[in-house]
């Protein structure tokens, strides 16, 4: 039952009829909000909620897309202020009021795609650092995604950040320099590295 849900899912996630179902629902939600701005009139503040289908067109769809959903925003609070038929002291003021929110929009835009990015990439690292790896059980190589073996420390360098600094443990100091092994034991309980 849980396995075909899954597969259900990630059907549903591959489809173009999410992808029109999405845009249909952002299209509706514009006009609901444009609506709702008409009918409560200039006196009330209504535009936080035009970000509400920016944020579903930017977050599902390709920046483009959402760039040009906040210009259709920008056009329709444009529309609604036009239409409730408020006087401003100069002509040039709609429009400028007009291009003040386009630059909202645009910036809510830019840093909501910027941030999706940065959350896709942290996934997309945490999926390749989480899983299992493929090592060696005498070497202790692991096999990479091309199918070839490499040393874990280069594995490591090239999937994350981490640097690495070499040592020897106690055990392998005993094995591998038995006549300095009792030296250096006695010099690391002293320094405590």
């Amino acid at each position: 039952m849980h396995r075909t849900s899954a597969k259900m899912r990630g059907v549903w996630t591959k489809t173009p009829a999410k992808d029109l179902l999405l845009a249909v629902c952002g299209v509706l939600l514009l006009a609901l909000v444009g609506l709702s701005d008409y009918a409560t009139g200039p006196e009330i503040s209504f535009g936080i909620f035009y970000f509400l289908p920016i944020w579903l067109m930017t977050w599902h769809f390709s920046r483009r897309i959402a760039v040009l959903f906040s210009f259709l925003c920008a056009l329709v609070w444009f529309a609604v202020d036009d239409a409730s038929g408020v006087q401003y002291s100069t002509a040039i003021i709609p429009f400028w009021n007009a291009t003040a929110r386009l630059v909202y929009f645009l910036s809510f835009t830019f840093l909501l795609a910027y941030s999706q990015e940065q959350l896709r990439q942290s996934k997309e690292e945490v999926k390749r650092l989480s899983g299992l790896l493929p090592i060696c059980a005498s070497c202790k190589k692991i096999r990479n995604d091309e199918g070839y073996w490499q040393e874990i420390e280069s594995y490591l360098h090239r999937h994350s950040d981490t640097r690495f600094s070499h040592g020897i443990c106690p055990e392998c100091a005993k094995k591998l320099y038995p006549e300095f092994a009792d030296d250096l034991m006695k010099k690391w309980k002293e320094t405590g590295s």
